[in-house]
């Protein structure tokens, strides 16, 4: 959206992807996630009218964004969480019975 946004108004820019510190060229589908960032480069000649444009788009424009910034609420990182230490405690659980069946079987 602001890359089509920039271009429809004159301003020269390029957009880039960056997933797991890999920086590529904007795909044609980009798809939010976990660490990965879309990024729009301008020259400096035009970084004042790309502001102007930005800001009147419904977009958050942050110079260095977080692993979530993609959007989870923050309800959505707490269950990520829970369910993650679920998950690992449960496998854990399990490791150790199975263990414990295995040398009791002995």
């Amino acid at each position: 959206m602001v890359l089509n946004e920039l271009k429809e108004r004159g301003v020269p820019a390029f957009g880039q992807e960056e997933a797991g510190g890999v920086v590529t060229a904007m795909p044609l589908t980009p798809t939010p996630g976990p660490d990965v960032t879309w990024i729009v480069r301008v020259p400096e000649s035009a970084v004042a009218d790309a502001k102007q444009v930005i800001g009147l788009l419904p977009v958050e424009a942050t110079q260095t964004p977080g692993v979530w910034h993609f959007g989870p609420t923050p309800f959505g990182r707490t269950a990520f969480r829970i369910g993650a230490v679920l998950s690992l405690g449960i496998g854990l659980v399990w490791l150790l019975v199975e263990t414990f069946r295995f040398f009791a079987g002995r």
